[in-house]
Parts: structure tokens; sequence; C-alpha cells
């Protein structure tokens, strides 16, 4: 998703977009809707054969498709929201860095830092519960019974509160940068 506003403005389209009668947030929002869509399509399909091929292999049929229904809902609503998340993430990084390589890879950079890092920091209680991974857990410990998430210790309703705030704040924040921004000729 750093490339839907990157590119804009490594090209001197963006000045394009905000001269047309439309507003800033209007193509903020459909920008970061239509990457979001890309992703859901993304992860959405390899889910979908998934849950169509489970009841086959378990020869469940389609009591297996209904059982299993809930679990890909849950599976892509978690993936979807912390991919919200990264996506805000990649467009506020590269409405600071335009370039679209160099927003890619800082904010590569600034998620490998906060999975990788954050648990060797000594100093934090359980550091390994501050990352995305972790978190992701959390949230799908709310309905998978199948599998053993017990270990996944925290709120997911704090944990969704928190993905969706940084993600509405993160957007605010791309939004206020492109206000205050000036695009040269």
């Amino acid at each position: 998703m750093c490339d839907l506003l990157a590119s804009e403005m490594d090209r001197g389209t963006i000045r394009l977009l905000l001269a047309k009668p439309v507003r800033l947030s209007s193509v903020l929002t459909a920008k970061f809707l239509a990457g979001l869509s890309a992703l859901a399509i993304l992860f959405g399909v390899p889910y979908a054969v998934i849950w169509l091929y489970n009841p086959l292999v378990y020869d469940t049929g389609l009591k297996g498709l209904s059982r299993g229904f809930p679990d890909l809902s849950l599976v892509l609503g978690v993936s979807l929201l912390v991919l919200a998340a990264l996506g805000a993430l990649s467009m506020f990084i590269s409405v600071l860095v335009s370039r679209p390589l160099y927003a890619s890879l800082t904010t590569f950079g600034i998620v490998f830092v906060l999975q990788f890092l954050i648990p060797q920091i000594p100093y934090l209680k359980n550091a390994e519960r501050y990352t995305l991974s972790y978190q992701t857990g959390v949230l799908l410990n709310v309905g998978f019974d199948k599998i053993d998430l017990s270990s996944f210790i925290g709120n997911p309703t704090h944990t969704a509160f928190i993905l969706s705030s940084l993600t509405l704040l993160l957007l605010v924040m791309v939004w206020a940068v492109l206000v205050r921004k000036d695009f040269p000729e």
C-alpha cells in the first residue's frame, strides 16, 4: 500500500487528483479501501480454497463447510484488521518518504524492528506480547477451539480496539501531512 500515494507524489500526478473537485479525504479513503480490497482478495482466495478443500479431505460434506465458516470469517477478519493497520502505516510512511521503493523499505524496516527486536529487549516483562504476531494470536484465540492457542494471553477486544484506533490515527495523520504538504510543479 506504500505505492498508492508515493507513486502519485513521485510522478507528480497527486496535483491532478487534488485539482479535481474531490475532497482529499475521499481520495485517501478510496485509495485505502482499494488497497485493502486487493489484500482481501489476495488473502481471501487461499483461505476460501482451504475452507472448501477441508470437507473433501475429512469427508464431512456440507456440514463441514458450515462448521468451518466461522473459522474462515474469523481468520479473514483478523487478517484484514492487521493488514489495515499495516496498510495505514505504509501509507503514512509513503507521504513522508515519497519514493515508493524507499517507503516500502522503510515500512518493512519498522515492522521488522517491532516484530523481531522488541522481544529481545530485556527490560520489558513478556516483551513478545508486544509483537504483532502475538496480538494476532490473541485475536484468533477468540474462536479457534481445535487449535491450542491458550499461550496467547490477552484481551482480544483491547487488541482489536488498539489496531482499529491505530489505523484511524495513521490515516488522519496521512491526511494532515498531505494537507500541509506542498507539491512542486
